[in-house]
């Protein structure tokens, strides 16, 4: 079980919450398989993406071209713009002349552009 917040300050009302209804379900947890206060990109080991509206980036070439992928195919494809952050990993970009791509990318899909 995962308890987070989108803001700081709810954290504790979230969890108490959360363990309000443990207890009227009458479920226990085990409080040595517990973690407090952990980083949203450090959990379970899982590296949290850095992208910042602004930021260039490469999208990765087969998640846009799956049928035109071989060995010798492009890797990446770019740069782009990282326009707005939508969650979960998500991002809206647009092409370097301000077009917007059509749909959104997962951040394992996509690099920092160092350029």
């Amino acid at each position: 079980m995962l308890v987070k917040s989108k803001k700081r300050g709810h954290h504790l009302e979230n969890l108490k919450e959360t363990f309000e209804q443990l207890r009227v379900s009458k479920l226990r947890i085990n409080p040595e398989k517990c973690s407090f206060g952990v980083i949203s990109g450090k959990f379970l080991g899982v590296k949290g993406h850095q992208f910042r509206a602004g930021d260039l980036v490469l999208k990765l070439y087969s998640a846009s071209h799956p049928k035109d992928v071989n060995k010798l195919s492009l890797k990446w494809e770019a740069p782009y713009l990282l326009s707005r952050f939508l969650g979960l990993n998500t991002y809206e970009f647009e092409e370097m002349d301000g077009k917007p791509v059509p749909r959104t990318w997962h951040a394992s899909k996509l690099r920092k552009f160092y350029g």
